[in-house]
C-alpha cells in the first residue's frame, strides 16, 4: 500500500490499494461511521422509462458496512452518499464502493488511533497474500480446498466409485475408474490454479494413492506449462478434517514458514493446550487481558478481525487503544486473527479476545 496523503488535522489518510494485502488491512481500518472516498461507477437514470447507464464519478460514503471478498479481490464498503455530482446523485442515498488493485481511496475519521495508524504503515511494507491448494484424497474420494492468509475455503468434495474385489476383471476395471477419477480430480485443480494466484499444490491422505496421483498431476502440469509446486503430505483421510490436520500438524508452515493461517491456528492451539493445563499462563475476554497487559505480562495478544470493527463508539475504540499500548509496551505482539478460518471461529468462542502470558496473573 502507498500512502499518497497525510493530514492528521483534518483526520485524512489517503492511500493506494496495491496488494490483496491491503485490503484486508483496510477492511480491518475502515469502520461504520468513518468516511471514505473513492472513484466509482453508478447507474444513473436520465429519462424515465430508460435502464439507465453507469457513469464514472467519485463519491464520498458514510460507511455503515465493510465486507471483505478475499476470491475476487476487493472491498466492498456500504454507505450513504455524503458528497458527489449534484447532476447524478442525491445526498443520503446507498451505494456500495468496490475497493479493488489500483484504488486510490481517501479515508476521513474522526480520530485515527495509533493501532489503525500503525497497521497502515505496516501495509506500506511488501507483503503478499499466499494461496495454497490442498486436495486430501483416497481412493474414491477426494477433498479440495483453498488456503489463503485469511481463510480455508472448500471448493470441491469429488466421489468416484472404484470396484473393488467383487469385480470378475478387477485390475481391469479400477484402473479405468481410477483414472476417470484422476482426472475429475485434476480438473478441479487445473482449472482454480488458472484462476487464482495458487503456486503450491499440496496433495494429502492415508496409503499410497497420493503418491500415485501425484505423478498422474505432475504429467498434466508439463502438459498445461504451468509453473506449479507440488508437495506430498500424510493425513488419516480425505475429508476436510485432513486439511485441518496439515494446517493444525504445522505441515504448511513447513512448506511456506511466514504462513499467516497456519501461524494464526498454531497459536491458538497454544491458548488451547494452556487452558486445558489450567497452567495459569494465558487469559481471555477483555477485562482479563487488559489487567495482564498493565503487568506487563502479555506475549501474544489474539483478537479477531469481528471484535476490532465492532469497537464502534469512542469509549470502545479508546479502550482498545490502550490495551493495544499497553501490550506493544510491553513487547507483546498483537495478532488479528481472521473469523474466516476454523482457528478464528475457536478465538470467537472464548470472546474473541485472549492473550499467551509470559507469568501467571493473580
Amino acid at each position: 500500500m502507498q500512502i499518497m496523503y497525510n493530514d492528521q488535522k483534518k483526520g485524512e489518510i489517503k492511500v493506494l490499494v496495491e496488494e490483496l494485502e491491503d485490503l484486508w488491512s483496510l477492511y480491518n481500518i475502515i469502520k461504520p461511521g468513518d468516511m471514505v472516498k473513492a472513484r466509482t461507477f453508478r447507474r444513473v437514470v436520465l429519462r424515465d422509462g430508460d435502464t439507465g447507464e453507469r457513469k464514472p464519478m467519485v463519491l464520498q460514503i458514510q460507511v455503515e458496512k465493510c465486507e471483505f471478498h478475499e476470491y475476487s479481490n476487493r472491498l466492498r464498503v456500504l454507505g450513504q452518499i455524503r458528497e458527489g455530482p449534484d447532476d447524478f446523485v442525491s445526498i443520503g442515498q446507498y451505494h456500495t464502493l468496490n475497493l479493488e488493485k489500483g484504488t486510490k481511496v481517501l479515508i476521513i475519521k474522526d480520530k485515527w488511533y495509533k493501532h489503525e495508524l500503525k497497521r497502515l504503515e505496516k501495509s506500506t511494507q511488501y507483503s503478499s497474500n499466499k494461496f495454497v491448494l490442498v486436495a486430501a484424497i483416497e481412493s474414491g474420494l477426494a477433498t479440495i480446498g483453498i488456503i489463503s492468509n485469511y481463510s480455508l475455503t472448500i471448493i470441491s468434495t469429488i466421489r468416484h466409485n472404484i470396484p473393488g474385489k467383487r469385480y470378475r476383471n478387477q485390475s481391469k476395471n479400477k484402473s479405468r475408474e481410477e483414472i476417470q477419477f484422476f482426472d475429475s480430480v485434476t480438473g478441479v485443480i487445473i482449472e482454480n490454479v488458472k484462476k487464482q494466484e495458487i503456486t503450491m499444490v499440496i496433495i494429502c491422505g492415508p496409503g499410497f494413492l497420493k503418491e500415485q496421483f501425484n505423478q498422474y498431476l505432475r504429467t498434466t502440469v508439463e502438459k498445461e506449462k504451468l509453473t506449479l509446486e507440488i508437495r506430498i503430505a500424510s493425513a488419516s483421510s480425505a475429508t476436510e478434517s485432513a486439511i485441518n490436520e496439515i494446517i493444525k500438524n504445522g505441515t504448511i508452515a513447513g512448506f511456506i514458514a511466514d504462513h499467516r493461517l497456519t501461524i494464526e491456528t498454531h497459536l491458538m492451539d497454544e491458548f488451547i493446550e494452556r487452558l486445558g493445563k489450567d497452567n495459569g499462563l494465558f487469559t481471555y475476554g477483555f477485562k482479563e487481558t487488559l489487567i495482564a497487559a498493565q503487568l506487563g505480562s502479555v506475549q501474544d495478544l489474539l483478537i479477531t478481525d469481528q471484535v476490532l470493527r465492532s469497537q464502534i463508539n469512542k469509549e470502545d475504540r479508546k479502550n482498545l487503544e490502550e490495551l493495544f499500548y499497553l501490550v506493544e509496551n510491553g513487547r507483546g505482539i498483537i495478532h488479528i486473527i481472521s473469523t474466516l478460518h476454523p482457528a478464528g471461529d475457536q478465538l470467537h468462542n472464548y470472546s474473541g479476545i485472549a492473550a499467551l502470558l509470559r507469568f501467571k496473573v493473580q
